[in-house]
């Protein structure tokens, strides 16, 4: 699955290779976060995913909004 979004443009190269070292996953509740979190979520996820922001990065800023705003 992963090599037909890629295929078809969705990711990056080096998304792709850290994706494809994926071995298990975890749910994510989007409809739970409050709206400044879920804007930095939106906000952020195609660097995530190009690859320009690491998962720590992406995960300590969404820690940081979260512990901000709640």
């Amino acid at each position: 699955m992963i090599q037909d979004m890629n295929a078809k443009g969705y990711f990056g190269e080096g998304a792709t290779t850290e994706m494809n070292k994926v071995t298990g996953t975890g749910n994510w509740f989007e409809a739970l976060m409050n709206s400044e979190l879920s804007t930095i979520a939106q906000e952020n996820v195609q660097s995530l995913l190009n690859g320009d922001m690491s998962a720590q990065e992406y995960c300590d800023m969404m820690a940081e909004t979260y512990e901000a705003t709640k």
